[in-house]
């Protein structure tokens, strides 16, 4: 304001100068100038005085109000400014309080993930306890429990440190409790047992859906003990593969409020648990079964032995009588029916021994021996076998060794020479005309391959698949024909297959086989001594000449004692028959015998437990051990261990030849 007074200063001096003049020049001229001239001077300059004073406030006006709306318009500018700043500011503002909401947000937000993840932590770390405990080797009762435990000790979850585990029975359908802790009284004695639709588990089972007590406020009392109605608590189904497999049963802290997270971690709990409890089942359903196997087994393996020892000793009648009477004086006649009884007899021991050797390699129970073998002896031995009924048939049977194999190998010549018995025996009986050769070559992969060629009927590639099958054989004409089992070439390929080979044929039907079986080449690398017998040799001081020595035979069986009689009847030895393990004993601490045939299974006292006592009873007199032979039908590998363990000298199984019998009394006697 003060500016704009100031503004017009120049234009006020000026007027008062002109105004100063102006009276002036009339107050000179006034004297000089007539009145009425003057006069008008003097108005005129007065009239002047103020056509200037006004014009001088009209243009100071005007001035003014344009100096007054330059300052207005400069103050409106700048008021705007201030009210652009001013809304600026509080849009700043604003853009800054909403910038702190959203980071307040986001800091809540990110408070709620830290504690997701904490939860997702915690619940990770309980599902892996949950899973190392499953792998512990526990019963179900203490995989519960524990996993019980560590679901109650959750950090985030408002749980009590009590709860129950309960396992579906398919065969009751019912819940039966398997685990708790802390659960109270009555309800732990009346949840013993809790049927589908009874109570808040059972009706979780039923529905198959997590229960909560709060849900089920308004239903009748009767549907849950009062004890657990008081608290609330969950029910959470346990499933899997949408199969009931049991219940969790939590209660949580009063004045819980139930959350979809808390559903989930249940769910994932109750998936973790469900496999534990069926892991540990099936686990528990393999043990029943192996314990059952193993005592079907046992059972089996009992059954043979008796079955073998209960089939050998007859046989030994049989076919001890037969060659006893084959050796007689008969008519062709009788000795033709001789034959064919020894010949059935043969027959059915062999089946006997395939029936007994394919029962224990199915139990896994056949040993194989590692010792040093001929491969030329084991070939020797096999095509003279069969000579005499090759010639009988014009089939001539000759064996080719290749020179490259060693003279030694290591391995069971006795399983093997089963093999080519085998498959020999089945070459004569299916050819009619031609050869056969047996050959042993050293293969391409170091391996020893024996071969069995014949020019026999054949076979076609649809039997070739089946005939290593048990009880199997190349079609029913042949098994009218040739007879049989089937169960020769099924040992074989067991027999191979244990000992880490393979057997395979090749063949046309009309036009022969070849049998070739691979087994791995095991050289004798040092000299290696002979297997010692199962015997401890007697001191020869002092033995009595022949016609002197006596034998003791303890058998209870009639008819084995008359065929031993019959083998002695022609030899040098005396025979003395007594009809069990006790009167054994006493007969030889009174008597003096130079060797005892020894049955095992006897009355009073059996074959181990009098061979114990014979042998305490030398050493108590300092005396040579006497040779004692188990003459048994036990004939399993384990017999024999025994027999060794047990203090025999010798393992003679029945049906005992009397060859064979001569030959090893003569060896210890």
């Amino acid at each position: 304001m003060i500016h704009g007074v100031l503004s017009f200063f120049p234009l006020i001096i000026w007027s008062l100068t002109v105004f100063g003049l102006l009276t002036w020049a009339v107050v000179t001229v006034e004297s000089s100038l007539p009145v009425a001239v003057a006069e008008s001077a003097i108005k005129q300059t007065l009239l002047a005085i103020h056509l200037i004073i006004w014009a001088v406030g009209v243009g100071g006006l005007t001035y003014y109000r344009k100096l007054t709306n330059r300052h207005k318009s400069h103050l409106d500018q700048t008021i705007q400014t201030l009210q652009q700043n001013r809304a600026s500011y509080a849009q700043e503002s604003l853009e800054k309080s909403k910038l702190l909401e959203q980071l307040t947000e986001t800091a809540e937000d990110l408070r709620e993930k830290q504690s997701e993840l904490e939860r997702l932590s915690q619940t990770r770390a309980i599902t892996n306890h949950l899973l190392d405990n499953t792998l512990e080797p526990q019963s179900l009762m203490e995989h519960l429990e524990e996993s019980l435990l560590l679901i109650t000790a959750i950090p985030w979850f408002s749980i009590e440190p009590k709860g129950a585990i309960f396992l579906w029975d398919d065969t009751t359908q019912k819940l039966l409790l398997a685990a708790e802790n802390e659960l109270p009284e009555p309800p732990l004695s009346q949840c013993a047992q809790i049927a589908e639709g009874h109570c808040f588990c059972g009706r979780a089972a039923q529905t198959g859906q997590i229960i909560y007590s709060e849900a089920m406020a308004g239903e009748p009392r009767a549907l849950c003990h009062d004890k657990i109605q008081e608290q609330e608590h969950y029910c959470v189904p346990i499933k899997m593969a949408n199969k009931l497999v049991g219940v969790l049963n939590l209660f949580v802290k009063k004045g819980h409020v139930r959350t979809p997270e808390e559903d989930i971690f249940l769910r994932v709990i109750t998936c973790t648990l469900a496999g534990t409890i069926v892991r540990c089942q099936q686990n528990q359903q393999l043990l029943e079964a192996k314990q059952m196997a193993e005592q079907a087994t046992r059972a089996k393996s009992t059954f043979l032995a008796n079955m073998s020892h209960e089939i050998r000793s007859p046989m030994n009648a049989i076919l001890g009588m037969g060659e006893v009477l084959a050796e007689s004086p008969l008519n062709p006649e009788q000795q033709g029916h001789i034959q064919i009884i020894n010949s059935a007899g043969e027959g059915l021991l062999a089946l006997i021994n395939d029936i007994l050797d394919l029962s224990k390699i199915e139990a896994d129970q056949l040993e194989l021996e590692t010792i040093p073998y001929s491969p030329k002896e084991i070939m020797d031995d096999t095509v003279a076998y069969f000579k005499p009924a090759g010639l009988k048939k014009k089939v001539g049977i000759c064996y080719h060794l290749d020179e490259q194999l060693p003279q030694q190998l290591l391995g069971d010549p006795q399983r093997i020479r089963q093999v080519l018995l085998n498959l020999l025996s089945n070459a004569v009986k299916f050819t009619e005309q031609g050869s056969i050769t047996l050959s042993a070559t050293l293969s391409d992969k170091g391996m020893v391959c024996f071969s069995v060629v014949d020019t026999g009927i054949g076979l076609s590639k649809k039997r070739q698949e089946k005939i290593f099958l048990p009880f199997t054989q190349a079609d029913s004409s042949t098994t009218r024909r040739y007879g049989g089992t089937g169960l020769g070439l099924s040992i074989c390929k067991k027999l191979v297959e244990k000992m880490d080979g393979t057997i395979w044929v090749e063949s046309q039907q009309d036009q022969g086989s070849t049998f070739f079986v691979e087994i791995p080449l095991q050289q004798v690398q040092t000299t290696t001594p002979s297997k010692p017998e199962l015997t401890d040799q007697p001191a020869k001081q002092g033995q009595r000449p022949k016609a002197e020595q006596t034998i003791l035979l303890a058998d209870d069986a009639e008819e084995n004692c008359r065929v031993i009689e019959a083998f002695l009847q022609n030899s040098p030895f005396q025979l003395t028959v007594v009809s069990d393990g006790l009167q054994a004993l006493e007969q030889f601490k009174v008597g003096r015998f130079d060797l005892v045939l020894m049955d095992i299974n006897m009355p009073v006292m059996d074959g181990y437990d009098a061979t114990k006592k014979i042998r305490a009873w030398e050493k108590s007199k300092k005396m040579a051990p006497i040779p004692i032979f188990a003459l048994t039908a036990n004939a399993m590998k384990e017999d024999i261990e025994k027999a060794h363990q047990t203090g025999f000298t010798l393992h003679l199984s029945k049906p005992i030849r009397k060859k064979n019998l001569l030959e090893a009394l003569k060896t210890h006697m």
